[in-house]
């Protein structure tokens, strides 16, 4: 483990960590970015200045993980708590209406299970999205605000460990890349996703990083969760990815809106695609086999994103997403992709034998060998 005293301006210089910004939503973002903030504590000792991660989830539960003698998980300041939703109060003002902008999509016959939301999604993603535009406002816990606090941060940390003083990063040649990371299939993660990346977007364009900023959709999809029912997962799975195709591909002059309104009279700008790149993580291995439940998987997920964060080879993906000329086509333009991890298989019972065998041999060479031709020398007489 590196130790803590290694600054951020050594870790951007000599370990090619990239100004980064990985947020999370839902269960499957919780698990991930937990297992992430381990792989940074492992490798450099803390989450350096230069990583942000930030959490959404309606649920407040804490993902943990073991990382040697002590339990990682997200801390407070990385958790944006958006449950606390009065949504039966929403409905009720919708029928009688209020809130036109969440009328004009949400179903209000959507059963709910909960008064206030407060125990995720429930596989629902007209629910995650309610949640969304609630915290958006005022009324929950201005969601725009908070982000917008984070990118001032992050950005912040970016110029003052690269130089030590504060400039703006065109000066600098600083750039920074944002993942959103969840799954299409329960209420919470698929219910948001698309509506985070033009929040950021917007919030990236007000302060003219556009040119600077590369987002990227990290989507967990639904064989990863095989053992669950599929009765809701799949469904939500196609809808979101058919949402995300139509904002990924649609040319802007073809769009039907060219904004999304949501309370409070705050819109964003929907005419770019949500995500310069997608990644469509998929638990089938090459050789057929499936990495089943996300307990599983996450681990491969981690160290691929872990690749592209803290990397000469994420500086290279990176180099090469900005020049690939498609993705500035939508219309024809490659848009999705995926990871591609490859594991080393220690053979450590075979290693252990070889080494036996190697210290006996040593053994034998420096000392039995040493003895026998010590005893075998002839000594010359002394003659008196």
């Amino acid at each position: 483990m590196v130790e803590e005293r290694i600054s951020d301006a050594e870790i951007m210089e000599k370990e090619n960590l990239r100004l980064t910004l990985v947020v999370g939503i839902g269960g499957t973002g919780k698990t991930i970015l937990t297992r992430l903030r381990a792989n940074l504590i492992r490798r450099y000792g803390k989450v350096p200045d230069l990583v942000r991660l930030v959490e959404l989830d309606i649920d407040p539960y804490e993902e943990v993980v073991r990382l040697d003698s002590q339990d990682v998980r997200l801390q407070p300041f990385e958790f944006l708590d958006l449950g606390d939703v009065p949504a039966a109060g929403i409905k009720r003002a919708m029928l009688a209406g209020k809130y036109e902008v969440i009328r004009a999509w949400f179903d209000e016959d959507t059963a709910l299970l909960e008064e206030n939301l407060r125990k995720g999604g429930q596989q629902n993603r007209q629910l995650g999205r309610l949640a969304l535009f609630w915290h958006l406002s005022k009324k929950g816990i201005d969601l725009r605000k908070t982000l917008e606090d984070v990118v001032s941060d992050i950005t912040r940390q970016g110029r003052l460990a690269r130089h030590g003083e504060l400039d703006t990063m065109a000066v600098r040649g600083i750039t920074l890349d944002v993942y959103v990371v969840c799954s299409v299939c329960g209420g919470t993660g698929s219910g948001m996703f698309i509506d985070i990346a033009y929040v950021l977007q917007d919030i990236f364009r007000g302060r003219g990083m556009s040119e600077l900023t590369t987002i990227h959709g990290v989507l967990v999809t639904p064989k990863v969760f095989r053992a669950a029912n599929q009765q809701n997962l799949r469904p939500n799975a196609w809808a979101a990815l058919m949402e995300l195709n139509y904002f990924m591909v649609t040319p802007a002059a073809e769009r039907k809106y060219p904004r999304i309104s949501y309370l409070d009279g705050y819109s964003v700008d929907c005419r770019e695609r949500p995500f310069k790149v997608c990644y469509l993580l998929d638990p089938i291995a090459q050789d057929g086999t499936n990495i089943e439940g996300i307990e599983n998987f996450a681990p491969m997920a981690v160290d691929a994103l872990f690749v592209l964060v803290g990397s000469k080879l994420g500086s290279q993906a990176a180099s090469q997403i900005n020049n690939v000329k498609s993705l500035r086509q939508p219309k024809f333009g490659q848009v999705f992709s995926t990871f591609g991890v490859a594991s080393f298989i220690f053979p450590a019972e075979q290693v252990e034998t070889i080494c036996g065998a190697m210290l006996v041999r040593k053994a034998v060479e420096e000392q039995l060998l040493r003895e026998v031709a010590h005893r075998d020398r002839v000594e010359p007489e002394v003659v008196a």
